[in-house]
């Protein structure tokens, strides 16, 4: 049976050994790199961002019961976003997408999106918002315009 030990292959002395793991542990500049990602994301194109989006991406259920009509109104326009319908499915071109883009044109992984329901997650509209932060947020239950 082996043992959860490393030797020669760590570069250890022969008749040296140690516990596989040890000091391979995530380092502190991998735990700093975590947390920083973390904090808000600064699009350059938008540098002071936008309050209440960042309220949405960090609680999306304030969402809850709202229009896209509402939520375009309390947002405003917000550099580096744009509106776009939904990319896929049956409903493709419906809906509506709030999606932030780089200053290069790629998009950053945040999303706010509003579905008008039917499918398979039942005939209600619905939020889904997502980061790469905070992944994909559950179905949350939206208003109908």
């Amino acid at each position: 049976m082996q043992k959860n030990t490393a030797q020669r292959s760590s570069g250890l002395a022969r008749g040296k050994q140690r516990k596989l793991g040890d000091g391979l542990g995530i380092s502190e500049t991998a735990r700093k790199s975590n947390s920083q990602r973390r904090k808000r994301r600064v699009n350059p194109a938008d540098p002071q961002g936008n309050k209440k989006l960042d309220e949405i991406l960090k609680d999306p259920k304030k969402l809850d019961g709202k229009t896209p009509d509402q939520v375009r109104k309390e947002l405003g326009q917000t550099p580096g976003w744009k509106e776009e319908g939904l990319g896929k499915g049956s409903h493709k071109g419906k809906g509506w997408v709030l999606r932030e883009y780089s200053p290069q044109g790629n998009p950053t992984g945040r999303m706010v999106r509003w579905h008008p329901g039917g499918g398979h997650h039942g005939p209600n509209p619905y939020w889904r918002v997502t980061s790469p932060t905070g992944g994909k947020s559950p179905n949350i239950p939206a208003g109908k315009p």
